[in-house]
């Protein structure tokens, strides 16, 4: 990549993660608990997460679809359910939730675990990602810190990565660096997109 396109494509990305956050800001109230309940729903019933006996999800920001629901039917049904530690340098850990556990408002309001981290993430058999939003190729915009993106390189094959969007989340064309890394499936209120061929 050249000099002048790394600028290029940072711009981009600056400019689509404010258009898609500032759509955020004008959706109607309960809409984000809505959509979470139907993402939710269909998390549950995939495959990947019927037999996973870990999975790493997290506890969205309130500009983000909530997905707490998640949370509790992992743990009700014996799950062991990883949540992100946000450290100094920005790099993630992971903490096993303990149900009837406090959670904690760490760095950038992310609320985690009170005990902190000890696990590693290579232990789960799906990761749930957040992001601004994602195309149908699987490209995932996040809040531009890299936290998720160093997280999910060091991630051994195997493991079933997931990103979760409204509808509208889900674009055209996501502007991807050299250090991006896509998810294997976006699930939606309406659809679960697989992103080897966008299909539904």
């Amino acid at each position: 990549m050249d000099d002048q396109a790394a600028p290029s494509i940072s711009a981009a990305k600056r400019a689509l993660r404010e258009r898609i956050l500032g759509g955020r800001v004008s959706l109607a109230a309960g809409v984000l608990q809505e959509a979470g309940c139907e993402i939710t729903r269909r998390l549950l019933e995939l495959p990947a997460m019927r037999t996973a006996t870990i999975v790493a999800a997290y506890v969205g920001l309130d500009s983000e679809v909530p997905i707490w629901l998640l949370v509790e039917a992992l743990t009700k049904r014996g799950t062991t359910v990883l949540l992100p530690v946000l450290e100094a340098d920005d790099s993630l850990t992971w903490g096993a939730f303990a149900p009837g556990s406090t959670l904690v408002a760490g760095r950038h309001g992310i609320r985690q675990p009170a005990s902190g981290a000890s696990s590693e993430l290579s232990a789960a058999q799906v990761v749930v990602v957040p992001g601004v939003c994602y195309d149908n190729r699987g490209n995932r915009l996040g809040r531009g810190g890299g936290s998720y993106d160093r997280a999910l390189r060091k991630l051994p094959a195997g493991i079933t990565t997931i990103g979760l969007a409204l509808d509208s989340d889900v674009v055209g064309n996501v502007p991807v660096e050299p250090h991006d890394q896509q998810v294997q499936l976006i699930v939606t209120p309406t659809r679960v997109i697989t992103s080897d061929d966008g299909s539904n």
